[in-house]
């Protein structure tokens, strides 16, 4: 993970495994409940000392490794040997929920066409696709989202999203949803603040454009895709 400056405003942690210093969002919390078993506090509010993590799952799969929990605090505790995979989950939820929330605020869209829309109507703040969608219909509305915003907004490209064509239809709360979009609007924001935080720790999930998308071959030959409803 690339080192970047840090603003003297920003609240900042020390990570317990690569021992840097950065920005507290860039890292995750755990505590030990009663029990004294190491738990994932998403929200940073449980209490306790904490132990930081930096945000990728290789790094915390290291912690569990080393023991960092039970150095960090001083004492024994458990961990257990899928937390790794249960952060993962944990995150997944919490970015889905979040979608849900901005479709309920009416700052989400789906279908490929409606998608189309938002971008050229310049509301479009991120894209999401199923990881079966077709390859095509991605890169489409991929080229157009990044085109739309110019040289101002370069950071668009991590701005694609990948999910679970069933998970993510049950987030937007319809059937077959192959595309879809968050809009401008604090619902929007905090659904891309949550996919950017599952994206920096699994260290995938962002689209790649111009690459071969899941659902393609390395030959560039796209797989059969359901059909692209919405």
């Amino acid at each position: 993970m690339a080192e970047r400056a840090i603003s003297s405003r920003e609240v900042t942690r020390r990570c317990a495994v690569t021992r840097e210093t950065r920005p507290e969002h860039e890292l995750l919390r755990f505590v030990a409940d009663a029990d004294g078993v190491i738990c994932f506090d998403l929200k940073r509010k449980l209490p306790g000392r904490g132990v930081w993590i930096t945000a990728s799952k290789p790094i915390l799969a290291e912690a569990v490794k080393r023991k960092a929990f039970n150095r960090s605090l001083r004492r024994n505790v458990q961990v257990p040997a899928e937390l790794p995979d249960r952060v993962e989950d944990a995150l997944r939820r919490d970015a889905l929920n979040r979608l849900s929330l901005a479709n309920k605020a009416g700052q989400a869209v789906a279908g490929f066409a409606k998608v189309a829309q938002a971008i050229d109507k310049g509301k479009a703040a991120a894209l999401i696709h199923a990881e079966e969608a077709a390859p095509d219909g991605c890169r489409r509305l991929d080229r157009k989202f990044i085109a739309q915003g110019g040289d101002e907004d370069k950071a668009r490209a991590v701005r694609i999203f990948r999910f679970p064509l069933e998970v993510l239809s049950q987030a937007l709360g319809r059937d077959n949803v192959n595309h879809a979009a968050a809009l401008q609007g604090g619902a929007g924001t905090s659904f891309i603040a949550a996919a950017m935080r599952l994206c920096q720790f699994t260290g995938d999930g962002i689209a790649q454009t111009g690459g071969p998308s899941r659902g393609e071959t390395s030959a560039g030959n796209a797989e059969p895709a359901k059909q692209d409803t919405e």
